[in-house]
């Protein structure tokens, strides 16, 4: 189960090719279509005892051999009497003979199709739904709690449809969605453990088994929302994108928006990042305006942040306000220093996003409270995104090592050390963790100093 409403989306774009595969370094792994919804192995069940509970075993054997011997006889006779088997007796005692015979024989085969028909039911999606659960919130004000217990059918950015025990299908407004449980296959369980046990690299490679196996499209785009997260948090940031932009191609409504691999600290991309970030850049806003928006908030600490500014200034006005505040806060990556009332009016805009977006802009704003030294402001700010949201790791990570400073900034050294040692056990895969233990060391030196 993912508790999660809103982890990744991607939109279209021309590079079609690109998106249809999953990068592994330097190896292009490709990525299956997304197929029609279908059951899980691991919720299947059977369905067909509950008929013969009340029923004696030899009573119901006799009633249905005798009402197959029956239809079998009628169907023999109703081709006889249309003459489509001209060798046939014509006497009304031969006829009876004969469809008795051909009753028997028809009676036995069907018997064998009926014994056998649990094995097809199993795979039959209408006979023997799994049973999914769905949180919602149906008056959207956030504190409202209903459950609805069927098989989900679909589940994006827009609608989740899910089938209930009578065969109807009920539409959930996406946005109202709290959490979607359901049953996973072996592979995709083993996947889930390895992430919460935070062995990345060995979840990715099981997800990537998962979603070959996988038949419903729904728990496919899951799949690939959480290796966008695999491949971030493992440093592969090009692959996470593209990724990202194959999870939008398949739901542009999607619900894991917030698994979308934007740069916010002050780093140059690496040589491979940048190539895939350039062509991110260079797609059309209207057609793929969250290609261009991860490819400006790559490229805006390097040589095209001009480029990258002005394709974020596009964006500042696109329709859907993920993309147009994101792109502002974007913008405040360039602003060396900001106005209190600029930061004021930063604080709205990031109250405005969804919760799960709000970590990167977190990030620029605790940094632009530290331009001002206003650092316990800026403590505050860094601390939001290890404490609320947990994600993206490295984020997380540099952005406790930046509130630490600012504590010591503070002469609070004590929180600032526990805070280091906090970063050493929760992130310790980080680049940050290095430079944690060093910042550590020299508190720790400095406090067995005679002079301190």
């Amino acid at each position: 189960m993912w508790i999660l409403p809103g982890w990744a989306n991607r939109p279209k774009g021309k590079k079609l090719a690109l998106r249809s595969r999953i990068w592994d370094g330097g190896q292009k792994l490709p990525i299956p279509s997304v197929g029609k919804a279908g059951q899980p192995e691991a919720a299947r069940v059977r369905g067909t005892a509950k008929h013969k509970e009340n029923f004696p075993p030899g009573l119901a054997f006799l009633s249905s051999w005798i009402f197959l011997v029956c239809i079998g006889g009628l169907g023999w006779n109703i081709l006889l009497t249309s003459r489509m088997v001209p060798t046939a007796p014509r006497g009304l005692p031969g006829r009876v003979a004969l469809g008795l015979a051909a009753g028997l024989s028809i009676g036995w085969l069907d018997r064998q199709v009926i014994q056998a028909q649990p094995i097809f039911q199993e795979t039959d999606v209408h006979h023997t739904p799994p049973q999914d659960m769905v949180e919602w919130d149906p008056t959207g004000s956030g504190t409202a709690r209903a459950r609805l217990t069927g098989q989900i059918v679909d589940y994006t950015g827009q609608w989740l449809v899910v089938r209930l025990s009578d065969g109807r299908e009920q539409k959930i407004p996406g946005q109202k969605v709290l959490r979607a449980q359901t049953s996973y296959g072996p592979v995709h369980q083993q996947a889930e453990q390895r992430f919460r046990q935070g062995r990345l690299a060995e979840a990715l490679n099981l997800y990537r088994k998962a979603i070959q196996e996988e038949p419903r499209r729904w728990v496919r785009r899951e799949i690939l929302a959480r290796m966008v997260v695999c491949y971030e948090d493992t440093g592969q940031t090009a692959a996470a994108g593209e990724t990202f932009l194959l999870l939008l191609q398949s739901d542009p409504h999607t619900p894991y928006w917030e698994v979308i691999p934007l740069a916010w600290a002050p780093a140059a991309p690496d040589a491979g990042l940048e190539r895939q970030a350039r062509q991110w850049l260079a797609q059309d806003p209207e057609q793929s305006p969250a290609a261009v928006l991860l490819g400006a908030s790559h490229l805006l600490s390097g040589p095209e942040r001009a480029a990258a500014w002005e394709r974020l200034n596009t964006l500042v006005h696109h329709q859907d306000q993920r993309i147009s505040l994101l792109a502002l806060a974007q913008t405040w990556r360039t602003i060396m220093q900001p106005e209190p009332a600029q930061l004021e009016a930063w604080e709205r805009t990031i109250q405005k996003l969804p919760s799960g977006l709000r970590a990167g802009p977190y990030y620029v704003l605790g940094r632009a409270y530290a331009q001002q030294g206003r650092w316990e402001e800026a403590a505050l700010a860094w601390l939001r995104i290890p404490m609320l949201y947990g994600r993206p790791r490295p984020l997380a990570a540099r952005a406790m090592v930046e509130a630490g400073a600012a504590l010591q900034r503070l002469g609070q050294t004590e929180h600032a050390a526990r805070l280091y040692q906090e970063l050493l056990h929760t992130y310790p895969d980080t680049p940050s963790a290095a430079e944690a233990t060093q910042r550590l060391q020299e508190l720790q030196q400095k406090a067995s100093s005679p002079t301190s």
